[in-house]
């Protein structure tokens, strides 16, 4: 099978001398020591580069070494987070990978932050843009090799992204086929780096931290969507909230 097959990164390739050595030198500026070790010894983890193309085409360039712990289950959407190299500014920036709930309705991430910043939301991370991943390719990736017939399913990703095949699967069930939901590769790009929430240097860092979340969440007033409210909700939590690079009182 194929990269693109077995379900990685169609768009990475190995890094150059040049781009390593940028990487390197971005990262040993890092103040955030959790984020500066995530990356690992560019022995052990070889630096690779990863293009994204948004939706109106404009194509950008980021360099990663390790990614930072991830759950090894079987089941969720795979995410991973890394520390990257913006080769467009030669700044660090902290990239989000996963995979993305392909169902109708369900907006992407990105989506999600451009209608809180709209609706004045404060505290939120700075977000550069979000979108799915592009096959190397404009020839479909043939992932399946049963001999029975999948049906085309509808997406909420644009033509010649990198999807799974659970949604088409499903379909081979039959009339009592189990509820099971495709998925998209997605990216996701903040510009601010952040500590986890635990980092907090004391308990009066750990209680402002959670006063500006619920500062956040509060200033959605009834007027709005309640969905967008719910989005809000479901991230005001310990694994979702973090500190800025700032660990001042």
């Amino acid at each position: 099978m194929t990269v693109e097959q077995r379900g990685l990164d169609p768009t990475a390739v190995p890094a150059t001398p040049e781009e390593i050595e940028a990487f390197e030198s971005a990262v040993a500026n890092v103040e955030i020591e959790s984020l500066k070790h995530s990356v690992g010894n560019r022995t052990a983890y070889p630096r690779f580069r990863l293009e994204i193309c948004d939706a109106d085409g404009e194509v950008s360039q980021y360099v990663v070494g390790k990614a930072l712990d991830y759950d090894l289950g079987v089941v969720g959407r795979c995410t991973r987070g890394y520390l990257a190299l913006d080769r467009s500014t030669n700044q660090p920036v902290f990239l989000k990978d996963m995979w993305r709930p392909d169902i109708l309705g369900v907006e992407p991430e990105h989506v999600w932050y451009e209608k809180l910043v709209a609706a004045n939301v404060p505290y939120l991370v700075k977000v550069k843009h979000g979108t799915d991943v592009v096959q190397s390719t404009s020839t479909p990736i043939s992932i399946y090799h049963g001999k029975l017939p999948l049906k085309l399913t509808e997406t909420t990703s644009r033509q010649w992204t990198q999807r799974g095949l659970t949604h088409r699967l499903v379909g081979l069930f039959g009339p009592h086929k189990p509820k099971l939901q495709g998925h998209v590769h997605y990216w996701l790009v903040q510009t601010e780096l952040c500590r986890p929430l635990w980092e907090f240097t004391n308990s009066k860092h750990l209680v402002l931290v959670v006063l500006d979340s619920l500062k956040g969440r509060n200033t959605l007033n009834p007027g709005l969507a309640p969905s967008l409210i719910y989005w809000v909700g479901q991230r005001a939590s310990p694994h979702s909230s973090m500190l800025v690079s700032s660990t001042e009182t």
